[in-house]
């Protein structure tokens, strides 16, 4: 039987991946750990990857900061998700709510180049929320930075602090995440990301994947060497100066763990009914600031997914027909009028 470390370490035999660091829990114990390949992400001598090692998390900075954030202003009852944008930060599109920008229907284009237009952190969010729309609003999903450097603005304008300590006060403080913050970091506690500013300029010079569209009024400082310690993100680099709400989020195993183990329950941050607003994905898979992903497949996840339909038909309290509460329920899919109630631990297994 493939053992988790022999899977693991092919990602590491086929270059997918320098380096990784996992680990498994049950119930509050860590049962499994794996820290497994080069820290220096071939940037210069092999250093053997550690367990405490800082990450740049990249766009998971979207969910462990700026989501997270969002869920406790509105478990505090300063925030809604469905308020508009325009409430908070000035904004051609009367239409984009913050679910919009959370859920990736802002109809915003995927990315764009700030720092050729923004020499600012402020001048930046206000480039991305004045950008002519790439979408109608509402009509479809399209994975976009720019929705979440704009709502990590809003957080600054309601909480009236910078990102960083916004998200140090309403996340990391309350659940224990003490290693996790924005950067830069002390390079010789992080992991070598990236080299240079590489991918940035050839997108901006082929144009792809994106179309480039602001108009160019500040000279580019691209970065020539290799990343560690810093963010590796270009818009979040140059444009945020190392803080945002898409990216530039540090933060460790346990860490992460620590946050993850957060979601299946009520915590400092946040309530069971704010976890069942932003955590019950729609029929796309999106919800509110995380995405819907099957953690697995094959035979011995297929009878998971049977247990987890059972315990939820279960726990259904429709007053619909059988056959009609199996195929709304069944799947653990809150809709409309229905009182079900899916276990946390079914419901953690399609966001992790």
């Amino acid at each position: 039987m493939t053992s988790p470390d022999d899977v693991l370490q092919r990602g590491i035999d086929e270059h997918r991946y320098a380096g990784v660091a996992a680990q498994v829990l049950r119930d509050g114990d860590v049962v499994h750990r794996a820290v497994l390949g080069d820290a220096s992400n071939r940037s210069g001598p092999p250093e053997s990857l550690w367990e405490t090692a800082r990450f740049d998390i990249a766009s998971c900075t979207k969910a462990v900061a700026t989501t997270a954030s969002v869920m406790a202003l509105v478990a505090a009852g300063e925030l809604r998700v469905d308020d508009v944008l325009a409430d908070y930060l000035p904004s051609p599109h009367p239409d984009i709510t913050l679910r919009h920008l959370l859920t990736h229907t802002a109809g915003l284009a995927e990315w764009q180049p700030l720092y050729l237009a923004a020499r600012t952190r402020e001048e930046a969010v206000a480039v991305a929320a004045s950008l002519p729309l790439r979408y109608a609003v509402g009509e479809g999903r399209h994975y976009s930075d720019l929705g979440l450097i704009i709502t990590g603005g809003v957080v600054e304008r309601v909480t009236g602090q910078r990102l960083d300590v916004a998200v140090r006060r309403l996340v990391a403080e309350p659940l224990g995440m003490t290693s996790t913050g924005y950067g830069p970091v002390e390079p010789a506690t992080a992991v070598a990301y990236g080299h240079g500013d590489d991918i940035e300029q050839a997108m901006i010079r082929d144009g792809e994947p994106y179309p480039v569209t602001v108009e160019e009024t500040v000279p580019p400082r691209f970065r020539e060497d290799w990343v560690r310690g810093e963010v590796s993100d270009g818009n979040a680099f140059h444009a945020m100066h190392g803080i945002s709400g898409h990216a530039g989020l540090f933060s460790t195993l346990d860490d992460l763990a620590r946050f993850g183990t957060a979601l299946l329950d009520e915590s400092p941050v946040w309530s069971h009914t704010v976890l069942d607003a932003f955590l019950t994905p729609g029929p796309d898979g999106q919800a509110v600031g995380f995405w819907w992903q099957p953690a697995a497949s094959g035979p011995a996840y297929e009878r998971v997914v049977m247990a987890q339909k059972r315990r939820s038909e279960l726990h259904c309290r429709r007053r619909d027909p059988p056959d009609e509460r199996r195929r709304t329920c069944g799947a653990g899919f809150p809709s409309p009028g229905c009182r079900c109630r899916p276990t946390w631990s079914g419901r953690w297994s399609r966001f992790y």
